[in-house]
């Protein structure tokens, strides 16, 4: 959780149309605290909510070019969501860095039920809505540029996958082929990275 909460504080701003500063640091300390605490994703979601709430319609600290949907539960859930994969994502991979080569790779894990979406359908090898499908999880090397572009999440939403670490203790791995890497990084929604 420290490389995590690190990662996250370095972040920059993505929550689409909130402007103010102090609007932006107040959901940072919330988001870290879901993240440090383990605080509950209800108690989260209801605390950004009365951050937002005052200020909605206000185009100095919310702008109206921002979603029209800001205050609804599925959109505060999937801040939440999303914030706290990328942060504990950003996490892993600085374990991963710091491992002296112990970790030799990355490997795609998804959660696979219907909330899935394609992109991690396919990294996570199963067949998407379109029939395709890999035998395996894309497995990524740690020094692979592409892996910082596949880390989740890759998709609004709430995205809920993870790297899973591959190590020397695995070997021998079969890494994904460029083909394979490339066709999941197409997957990821233009807009959203």
């Amino acid at each position: 959780p420290t490389e995590a909460l690190r990662a996250f504080l370095a972040r920059s701003w993505l929550i689409k149309g909130v402007v103010d500063d102090g609007i932006k640091n107040q959901v940072r300390f919330e988001l870290m605290k879901h993240l440090e605490v383990g605080r509950p994703l209800i108690e989260t979601i209801g605390n950004l909510r009365r951050i937002f709430e005052p200020y909605v319609g206000d185009p100095e600290k919310i702008q109206e070019s921002g979603p029209p949907d800001l205050m609804q539960a599925y959109r505060l859930e999937g801040i939440v969501r999303n914030e706290s994969a990328w942060g504990m994502n950003q996490g892993r991979l600085a374990i991963a860095d710091a491992s002296d080569g112990y970790t030799i790779g990355l490997e795609y894990s998804s959660v696979l039920d219907q909330r899935t979406s394609e992109i991690c359908l396919y990294a996570g090898g199963a067949e998407t809505k379109d029939g395709e499908s890999l035998d395996e999880p894309i497995r990524v090397r740690i020094d692979d540029p592409r892996a910082k572009r596949l880390t989740p999440p890759n998709h609004f939403g709430g995205c809920r996958s993870i790297w899973i670490f591959l190590t020397t203790d695995d070997l021998p791995i079969e890494f994904s082929t460029d083909a394979e890497i490339d066709s999941a990084v197409r997957k990821i929604q233009k807009e959203f990275k």
